[in-house]
């Protein structure tokens, strides 16, 4: 079966724009933590807004996986070559532990004092943005695979 890009191009052009805005939401709750190992008491972020803006993350991502499970890009990449189906089934099974990871983080946002736990956060988000990027990089590789072209939105950060 001959890769037909111009038919994949609703796809393309959907992953691209999902993968594109869930990194501008990463992108943006990375801005609400300080560079600097020590943050000033005035560059203390409220945790009632780290934890609404992670919740909406929440929604998000669970919506963007639920998604992917019924019948989105991955499932059309499979139905193309079939031979993709271990790889499509291990990135679907990330899901669940990518959620429960970005819970975790949510429940210790709403225990969080800062300044003292600023650095904490920091580092589990972080952390889980460099998960979700690699699950993301892993489902760009089986779309580019079934669909050619280059699927990657942005660098990895």
């Amino acid at each position: 079966m001959a890769r037909d890009v111009e038919n994949a191009l609703p796809y393309v052009l959907h992953i691209r724009a999902e993968h594109r805005r869930l990194r501008e939401a990463l992108r943006r709750i990375l801005t609400l933590f300080p560079q600097r190992k020590e943050p000033s008491p005035e560059a203390a972020l409220s945790p009632e807004q780290l934890v609404d803006k992670l919740s909406a993350l929440r929604r998000d991502l669970a919506h963007h996986f639920a998604e992917e499970e019924s019948g989105g890009c991955l499932d059309e990449a499979t139905a193309r070559f079939p031979s993709l189906l271990p790889e499509t089934r291990a990135i679907e099974a990330q899901h669940e532990t990518l959620l429960d990871e970005l819970d975790g983080i949510i429940e210790r946002a709403r225990a969080c004092r800062p300044p003292e736990c600023t650095a904490e956060m920091a580092r589990r988000f972080r952390t889980f943005a460099r998960s979700l990027y690699s699950h993301e990089a892993a489902e760009n590789r089986v779309l580019g695979q079934a669909f050619g072209g280059e699927f990657d939105v942005d660098d990895v950060e």
